[in-house]
């Protein structure tokens, strides 16, 4: 078709959706039902417009009214660069200042680990009102009429001047270099993701840019190369681990299943021992020798995280709460009637699973929870009421296959070894354990409910930012 909208000529590289339909609504004075109208595909909901998604628009219906090339339509929508899982930016519109008043906005600005613009070094504001914007009236009609009710970052669009992009030439050179190299990169991480749905919490890896998102981000630089915008954090070699389509235990009995069970989990403990705690077997027996009612006070920068996180795991795996549970020979933590066979619900191979994958969750939050810019000064180590149970704390993330076959992807094992074993040579023969106070039970048993496992100081002061990690 011809097209029936005035718009720019100039049309500036990967200039995103919100910025098109802005300026398509104030240069042609229509309202957005109006632009749905035009561009919606046959007997899509009006009320299911979303300013930042193709979907239910018709792409070839909306390139000839604007009289545009099928790739701008294609950069401008930021769903069709990323993908979902990605931890896009939806309920705020995030902008430089810098490019607003010269009436451009980048599709790529919504992806959560883009902080900065790349051309002006102006750290990007978010603005909830502008990702509204087209939810209202307010834009139905508006040359010539105030603006007041209007967010601020658009006023100055509403005037009698023609809504064009004000870049130089030089500045839409830079972007499109930038957008390009980052696009790219994309549709390769696009290329790995389409067979995986995201199972971490919120639905997205990235719902606040956080730790999970990290790792799933580290996996893709090692799959398909560095990202042209990096991402903030620490770097680190991440281990996808897929759980196989084997048979189920096929079992006639419960008793049978229990025996399985223990064998399973303790060739998880002897693998896990020989390849990671070996080498550390000497801080390790630091933690054994104390009793049942300690509570142990860490020195952060010569901590054994590699120990530290075997314990935790322990309790987490076996479904115990002290030391003596975990090391002492004359208590059986398999026995029958102890915690171990209440410790979950899960099929059996799930369980397994998430057993072998909880230690290199606990171990990464020991090893690298100061490695980031927001340190905490204190790490708690608590035991949980929900045992295997994932958290938004975790440096780990889960998919779903289309196949519905679970993975997991964690921080490399060997490369936490290597880390924490060069804090343990250099510690020498100095403590890492600042105190032990006794914390007196009233039954005095090894199996009491605990609290607290262990408390890592990183920064001895007065006020503290304390992270809790629960296992």
């Amino acid at each position: 078709m011809s097209y029936i909208l005035t718009y720019p000529k100039k049309i500036a590289p990967y200039e995103s959706s919100w910025m098109m339909y802005l300026k398509v609504l104030l240069n042609n004075d229509i309202s957005i039902d109006d632009l749905q109208g035009l561009i919606a595909k046959p007997g899509y909901l009006r009320s299911r417009f979303l300013w930042y998604s193709s979907a239910g628009i018709d792409l070839e219906v909306l390139a000839g009214a604007l009289n545009a090339r099928r790739e701008y339509l294609y950069s401008a929508f930021i769903d069709l660069l990323a993908w979902w899982d990605s931890g896009l930016s939806t309920e705020r519109v995030r902008h430089c200042g810098t490019c607003l008043s010269k009436r451009y906005h980048c599709s790529l600005f919504q992806l959560p680990w883009i902080t900065h613009c790349p051309v002006h070094n102006e750290r990007l504001k978010c603005c909830k009102a502008c990702a509204g914007l087209f939810r209202s009236s307010t834009i139905s009609s508006v040359h010539g009429q105030c603006s007041e009710g209007v967010c601020h970052h658009v006023q100055s669009f509403y005037s009698k001047d023609f809504a064009a992009c004000l870049l130089s030439d030089d500045e839409l050179a830079k972007f499109d270099r930038w957008a390009s190299s980052l696009a790219r990169w994309l549709r390769k991480a696009r290329a790995v993701n389409k067979s995986e749905r995201c199972t971490s919490p919120g639905e997205r890896f990235g719902l606040s840019c956080g730790r999970a998102f990290l790792v799933y981000m580290r996996f893709l630089e090692g799959k398909i190369g560095k990202c042209p915008s990096p991402f903030s954090g620490p770097k680190f070699g991440v281990r996808r681990t897929v759980l196989p389509e084997t048979r189920r235990f096929d079992v006639a009995a419960k008793g049978d299943l229990d025996i399985d069970l223990i064998a399973c989990v303790k060739a998880i403990r002897r693998q896990i021992f020989k390849r990671y705690i070996k080498r550390h077997h000497k801080c390790l027996q630091k933690f054994k020798r104390h009793g049942v009612c300690h509570s142990h006070l860490l020195i952060g920068r010569v901590r054994c995280s590699c120990s530290i996180a075997y314990c935790s795991w322990l309790a987490t795996a076996l479904n115990v709460f002290t030391l003596r549970d975990m090391f002492d020979r004359k208590v059986n933590p398999y026995a029958a009637g102890r915690p171990f066979f209440n410790n979950s619900d899960m099929n059996s191979r799930v369980f397994l699973f998430e057993v072998w994958g909880a230690f290199f969750d606990i171990w990464a939050v020991c090893e690298l929870n100061d490695a980031d810019e927001h340190k905490p000064d204190e790490l708690r180590i608590m035991i949980g009421q929900k045992r295997l149970e994932f958290r938004r704390d975790h440096f780990s993330c889960r998919t779903m296959m289309i196949n519905d076959i679970p993975s997991h992807y964690t921080v490399d094992g060997c490369f936490l070894l290597e880390r924490s074993w060069v804090r343990c040579q250099s510690r020498g023969q100095s403590s890492m354990i600042v105190g032990e106070f006794n914390e007196q039970d009233c039954w005095g048993e090894a199996n009491v409910h605990r609290a607290d496992l262990f408390t890592v100081i990183n920064n001895f002061a007065y006020t503290r930012s304390i992270e809790y990690l629960y296992v």
